[in-house]
Parts: structure tokens; sequence; C-alpha cells
């Protein structure tokens, strides 16, 4: 961690700020996975399909696809900008 804290004090490098915008895009895959998957994927196991209805199923079916898929969409954005600034960053010379 301490390395991390030097690195982003360094004097001279003028693309840290794709190292730093590509880190917070990474830290938002993350959130996403841990903050809304996995807990949409545990009511997903929690939910018993034998003593359900079929109308409670299609409730809880549309509800969590458009949720899971809207913020799939937003985490594979968000990926795939994190990817390109980071490989900026490593491509781009330091001025």
């Amino acid at each position: 961690m301490p390395l991390i804290v030097i690195y982003f004090t360094q004097v001279g490098d003028s693309n840290r700020w794709l190292l730093i915008a590509g880190f917070f895009t990474y830290i938002l895959v993350i959130g996403i996975t841990a903050g809304i998957h996995v807990p949409l994927t545990n009511q997903l196991e929690r939910l018993n399909v034998l003593n359900t209805s079929g109308k409670q199923l299609e409730t809880f079916r549309m509800l969590f696809v458009n949720r899971w898929t809207f913020w799939n969409n937003v985490k594979t954005v968000s990926s795939l900008l994190s990817s390109i600034l980071l490989t900026l960053y490593l491509l781009l010379p330091n001025r």
C-alpha cells in the first residue's frame, strides 16, 4: 500500500490521470459484484421454487433479470473502460 501512495505522489507523470481513472473504474466493477450481483445471487439461491406460485416466480424473475442485466451492462462498460485506460497508461510515454 505505501508503494501505491508513493507512486501516486511522484512528480513528472503526466499520464497519471489514466492510472487513477482506470483504478477507480476497476473498483466500480468490484463494487458492483460485491454490492449488487452477490446479493442478487444469494436471493436467487434462497428462493424456494417448489413452494412458490408461478405468478410469484414470474414477478421475481422479471425483477431479478432487469436489475441483474442493468448492473451487468454497467459492469461490462466499466471493465472495458478500465482496460482501455490502464492499457493507454502503459503504452503512452510519460512526459
